[in-house]
């Protein structure tokens, strides 16, 4: 038996092999959606892909933390606002109490059980927690200004906000603690503690407008990354189908040759033989 050719088949054969395994690759890509697959692969785009990964990772971090802290502080808000509530019905039961030239003993003793009531209400509101954590400051701590909570805004962890536990037993001091009885309340004292509650509910709703800016910031800058990721990593349809389409006719060509190659072995050999 002779051989011919020996080149040329050698040579269609690893054209026919380099071209299978494009054509394999570009399945695998266009299959999985993405162009980190296989062993063609862009080196500076999978470097890219680890940065944008990490970056991902800390956005989301950063995103929860901020969540977090404005739920805090919208329960923070709730508590308050039944906390100003029950201020509202101590201001009418102290004008009840104190405008009223025909109140009764007996009205007066149910004003005063109802205000020991609602200072009970207020103390159990300034002792309210969001999942542990204490919502306002210390019963002991009457230092003005509450106890401050930092929360990361940057997913580099080099911008801070600071968001407080309220101090409402401070805000609402002679309410809830200098005075037992609605005869040693003066509205001069209702003006102060209503001063102050009104400073923490502000300052409540400042912090949390900011925080919702930084929310809305770093949803932002998510999204751009989240779409830097997607150009670095996913695959180019058109660019892989026009691989497969280029592979298979290079393909076809070499199989071709290769038939041609042995089907001229085999006359020569008839000839010959």
């Amino acid at each position: 038996m002779f051989s011919f050719n020996t080149v040329a088949v050698s040579s269609s054969s690893h054209y026919l092999d380099s071209s299978l395994q494009r054509i394999n690759q570009a399945k695998a890509k266009i299959a999985s959606g993405k162009s980190t697959v296989g062993n063609d692969i862009d080196g500076g785009g999978i470097s890219l892909s680890v940065k944008l990964n990490a970056q991902a990772a800390n956005l989301k971090v950063t995103n929860e933390n901020i969540q977090n802290a404005i739920s805090f502080l919208e329960v923070q808000e709730g508590y308050m606002a039944q906390a100003e509530e029950i201020f509202g019905r101590v201001v009418e039961l102290f004008s009840l109490y104190h405008g009223d030239p025909l109140l009764t003993d007996t009205s007066r003793d149910s004003y005063e059980n109802e205000f020991r009531s609602l200072q009970n209400d207020l103390l159990n509101i300034s002792n309210a927690n969001f999942n542990g954590i204490d919502l306002f400051a210390d019963l002991n701590n009457y230092n003005r200004g509450g106890e401050e909570i930092s929360v990361n805004v940057s997913p580099d962890n080099s911008q801070s906000l600071i968001i407080k536990r309220e101090d409402l037993n401070y805000a609402l001091g002679f309410t809830i603690f200098v005075v037992d009885s609605l005869a040693q309340l003066s509205q001069g004292r209702l003006d102060v503690d209503l001063a102050d509650f009104s400073s923490i509910r502000s300052h409540n709703l400042k912090s949390k407008n900011q925080l919702t800016g930084y929310l809305h910031s770093v949803n932002q800058y998510r999204l751009n990354s989240s779409n830097a990721l997607s150009r670095a990593t996913d695959v180019d349809l058109a660019s892989e189908l026009s691989k497969i389409a280029k592979h298979t006719i290079l393909k076809n060509s070499s199989a071709a040759m290769i038939t041609q190659a042995n089907t001229s072995t085999d006359i020569a050999a008839t000839l010959l033989g």
